[in-house]
């Protein structure tokens, strides 16, 4: 058992010539909490194994100390919105004591590089907060269609920025990792930073899982910002396997546009916490070209007068090509 460990953790990158498509989509309703907060996300990424990443991307990864990156690593495309609401969708009028209604329409390209000992990610993003974001078009659509409370405070939504982002994390999958039977009990500590004119925070966390298959390489499910998603990537399997997991993160915010409201303009906002935790649970499914997953998220309280943390869900599909 220890000579397999050790030539788990020395094992070659991961990553094979192929793609992997994986849509994420994070809601409040999937844990029965109704709107608020945080309230849906939605991300559609590409990792392209089959082609090399943008030199420019490369350039920049190369400028980073701390980035391990290299030719190997391979590019991470995404598209995703997120929307964020007060807790109370009736009023028409402002709520200064509330979140602001707020969304993010970004696109992302990203470079993730690494084996089962490590794993270095970064990601550039450029996107737009406030009505050309098209929060307002998207959820009030959306309730209407399902039947529910329409969102009419949306005219007091974060006024027109572009954004722009720049975030690096670093994982260490399988740490401290005990064999039980064919499956594989094991801890991924990782850390990271962001930064730009939506968010600049650091964190650290880590993850405890347990695997069905220990010779299975398998990512865990691509999740939404504020964290970075994640590789997606997992090996064609001919039975089903199964990852259960549960994790910790810590993160201390200097900035959350969603938060303390438009950078360079006066807009609705609320004085935020500066530091925010989340606890996570889920299961990870994984047959043949295709992984599902599943990832109840508990966030603390994120700014005062908040009344309570909140609890979404988060669900994933990916399809191999």
């Amino acid at each position: 058992m220890l000579l397999w460990l050790i030539l788990t953790l020395l094992q070659g990158p991961a990553f094979a010539r192929e793609q992997i498509v994986t849509l994420t989509s994070e809601n409040d309703a999937y844990t029965r909490t109704g709107d608020g907060n945080y309230t849906n996300g939605l991300r559609f990424s590409w990792l392209d194994a089959e082609n090399v990443p943008p030199a420019w991307l490369r350039d920049i990864a190369d400028w980073l100390p701390m980035s391990a990156l290299s030719e190997a690593s391979v590019p991470v495309y995404s598209l995703g919105q997120n929307l964020y609401t007060p807790s109370n969708l009736q009023p028409f009028t402002a709520q200064p004591a509330d979140r602001p209604y707020a969304a993010h329409l970004y696109g992302a390209v990203g470079l993730t590089s690494g084996d089962i000992g490590q794993v270095d990610e970064l990601e550039l993003s450029l996107g737009w907060v406030g009505p050309g974001a098209l929060g307002k078009a998207v959820q009030t659509r959306y309730h209407e269609l399902i039947g529910v409370q329409k969102p009419n405070g949306w005219a007091h939504q974060l006024h027109e920025e572009p954004t722009l982002g720049l975030s690096w994390q670093r994982r260490w999958p399988r740490r401290l990792a005990l064999p039980v039977g064919q499956g594989l009990i094991s801890t991924m500590p990782y850390v990271g930073v962001s930064v730009g004119n939506a968010r600049t925070h650091s964190m650290a966390g880590a993850i405890l899982s347990w695997r069905s298959n220990r010779y299975e390489l398998a990512d865990l499910p691509i999740r939404v910002a504020p964290g970075l998603p994640g590789t997606g990537y997992f090996t064609t399997a001919p039975r089903v396997n199964w990852v259960l997991f549960a994790g910790i993160e810590g993160r201390a915010v200097a900035r959350d546009i969603f938060l303390d409201g438009n950078t360079f303009d006066s807009s609705p906002s609320v004085r935020k916490k500066n530091l925010v935790s989340d606890l996570s649970a889920g299961v990870m499914l994984t047959y043949n070209r295709y992984q599902l997953g599943y990832t109840t998220v508990y966030r603390t309280k994120e700014f005062y007068g908040q009344p309570e943390g909140q609890v979404f869900g988060a669900l994933s599909l990916g399809v191999k090509f």
